[in-house]
């Protein structure tokens, strides 16, 4: 099992680290083969607007 302190890391560091691992949910899933890694500044990241409208705050 994978702790919350396995993802306090950049998800640069994560994402390699996860090839291999395999995720069950309800005993369904399987085994990551392959992973993409985007951090909230960068502009292909899903969540790179919505991180530039966020205020200070809600960073």
């Amino acid at each position: 099992m994978l702790r919350r302190s396995f993802f306090a890391r950049s998800v640069h560091e994560v994402a390699p680290d996860l090839i291999g691992v395999t995720l069950l949910v309800d005993g369904v899933g399987g085994r990551i083969v392959e992973v993409e890694a985007y951090d909230q500044e960068d502009p292909a990241s899903h969540g790179y607007r919505a991180a530039r409208r966020a205020s200070p705050r809600q960073r």
